[in-house]
């Protein structure tokens, strides 16, 4: 009989091992990759202009209600056929609907270079947004890189409800993917710092203006996502009180202030609200729609729940890591809330917070596979 239980353990082991080797081989890694990325340029190109698309082909005429709800007699539609036409268009945007500049300069450019450009580019981006989460959740290792690719990966796809609005749809993509991956790219450093890994450039002066840079364009993205990255950059710097990265925070309040006090935000309101266009949602029923989009996080859960219950094993292990797990669910929830405050809260609204509990389980399963749980 032991005989037979040494034989078994013996072989659960060389399957470990066989298994570990293939993880780590760079042949397979690349082909994984390619597989997933060819996945999102084909869905990018199997599917079409719609909606917005077609209204953000036409330089935006805010002297007349806009291009989509409210429009009034005496609207001008002239297409965008030229850089100077997106120029306008963003400015008109931006003053009569929407503080979004980032996502109304992409959209439109997007729309005049033609969706064959944007196809291409929406799958770099999305390999960046990959990169970007295995950085802040893993760090610099390289070991299991295709693992935990293929695990940020599936989990995006299974739990992000909102998936070809957020990732795939034209103008969709580049108010959520691609504002998420401005975010990410600014938050990075902090997270780095709480590691102790950041770069020592971000102590010079040319590194202030960066981060600076950097906080302006993560602060005019998505209202509620952006409360959560503040929240989380003001506690790092109250852990480590790093010169640079008030820079960072000064960038990020006012890209944000820009963004919260644009005039086309309360002109939008009015709009909708007179056009009766507006599907303003009571407490109880945006309540209702985050306990509904919560519960489609349910892939996650067993990784964070299961790491929080070993604590104790997990803070031995990595205490940094356990606090930054700690600190994204957090912003998850943070990003969820702000929403109870929106008029609104189409499910599409909820992908900073499903950004934002992927990291964080991907930080928990880390941590209790390498702590041996």
């Amino acid at each position: 009989m032991k005989a037979q239980e040494n034989y078994f353990l013996g072989g659960c082991i060389a399957l470990k091992e066989k298994l570990i080797h293939c993880i780590n081989n760079k042949y397979l890694t690349a082909i994984c990759l390619a597989f997933m990325l060819l996945y999102i340029y084909m869905c990018n190109s199997l599917y079409p202009i719609m909606s917005d698309d077609y209204a953000l082909s036409f330089i935006w005429d805010g002297e007349h209600g806009g291009n989509l709800a409210g429009i009034k007699e005496g609207h001008i539609w002239q297409r965008i056929c030229n850089v100077g036409d997106v120029w306008q268009s963003s400015k008109s945007l931006y003053m009569t609907w929407g503080g979004r500049m980032e996502s109304w300069l992409l959209a439109q450019a997007f729309v005049l270079w033609g969706k064959s450009v944007f196809n291409v580019a929406n799958t770099i981006v999305f390999a960046i947004f990959i990169g970007l989460i295995y950085k802040i959740a893993i760090g610099n290792t390289k070991k299991h890189l295709v693992f935990w690719v293929w695990m940020i990966f599936m989990l995006h796809w299974l739990t992000n409800y909102a998936f070809i609005n957020t990732t795939i749809w034209l103008a969709g993509a580049v108010n959520y993917l691609w504002l998420m991956v401005f975010q990410l790219l600014f938050i990075l450093p902090y997270v780095n710092a709480m590691r102790g890994e950041y770069k020592t450039f971000l102590d010079s002066g040319a590194g202030h203006f960066v981060i600076f840079l950097l906080g302006v364009l993560a602060g005019n993205t998505n209202e509620n996502s952006v409360f959560a990255i503040l929240i989380a950059a003001v506690y790092i710097y109250y852990c480590k009180h790093a010169k640079w990265m008030r820079y960072g925070i000064l960038g990020l309040l006012a890209g944000y202030l820009a963004l919260i006090l644009a005039p086309g935000n309360y002109v939008r309101y009015s709009i909708v609200l007179t056009a009766g266009e507006g599907d303003f949602l009571t407490w109880k029923q945006k309540l209702i729609v985050m306990i509904w989009l919560f519960a489609h996080e349910w892939a996650m859960v067993p990784f964070i729940v299961l790491c929080l219950r070993k604590a104790e094993l997990c803070i031995q292990y990595n205490s940094t890591d356990f606090h930054l797990m700690k600190m994204f669910c957090l912003m998850g929830c943070i990003s969820a809330g702000v929403m109870m405050f929106s008029p609104m809260f189409p499910p599409r609204s909820f992908y900073g917070s499903v950004v934002f509990f992927l990291i964080a389980a991907v930080i928990a399963c880390r941590m209790m596979l390498i702590s041996h749980y």
